[in-house]
């Protein structure tokens, strides 16, 4: 992985997701030791996982709510895998059987046909700016913390919406064990996801989809003002 890093950002040129190797690390850091609020949020959003994953999600959602710094659990239901699997995960009984109440969880609908990271993250903020929330943490998997990050964050600028978000890494697996990873398709042990999720992040920066590193980095500075 390092490597990769090193002869990318070597390289230069083109559209890039950062524009060194130490912005990206700086915001590699900053993601996945975020500094709390000292105030409860709205809610915190987690993103869809795989059956492998998904106990890191809840597990952090339900401390953040038993530690009162969350008023809300939410995640996304609607629209379909790339395989066509329908998305409709039972995360609430799994929130309930940890002790977050039924009525602070929130599903929330994806309303794209696709239902990925990205279309989470539109459908998140969209609900986010309806409910007139302030604040927000959002939280993934550890491998895929950082694009989960930069989504949501990247769906704030481009919409022009006034909500502070923040990085709440899920708790931590066992990185060398074998794994299922996004969309159920991809396998492998969990520090051997880590490439893809760089890739995937320049490409859809690349695309247009995600602002860039020094971007986000910029929103960090101006939230925490």
């Amino acid at each position: 992985m390092f490597s990769f890093i090193l002869t990318t950002y070597s390289k230069g040129g083109g559209r890039m997701f950062a524009s060194s190797q130490v912005e990206l690390l700086e915001l590699t850091l900053r993601v996945m030791a975020d500094y709390p609020l000292q105030k409860t949020c709205n809610a915190v959003f987690f993103y869809g996982q795989t059956a492998d994953n998904e106990r890191s999600v809840i597990e952090q959602c339900a401390f953040l709510f038993d530690q009162g710094l969350v008023n809300n659990v939410a995640f996304s239901t609607g629209g379909s895998l790339t395989t066509g699997q329908p998305w409709a995960p039972d995360y609430q009984a799994k929130l309930t059987d940890l002790g977050v109440f039924k009525q602070n969880i929130i599903p929330v609908r994806i309303t794209a046909p696709k239902a990925h990271t990205h279309t989470e993250a539109i459908a998140f903020v969209d609900y986010a700016k309806e409910q007139g929330w302030e604040s927000v943490y959002v939280t993934g998997s550890p491998v895929h913390q950082l694009r989960v990050f930069v989504n949501t964050v990247s769906i704030v600028l481009q919409k022009g919406v006034k909500l502070k978000v923040l990085s709440a890494p899920g708790t931590p697996l066992p990185w060398t064990q074998t794994a299922i990873h996004s969309q159920n398709v991809e396998r492998g042990k969990r520090f051997e996801l880590v490439l893809n999720e760089f890739n995937r992040i320049e490409a859809y920066h690349a695309k247009g989809d995600l602002v860039s590193a020094r971007q986000v980095l910029d929103y960090l500075n101006s939230r925490d003002q």
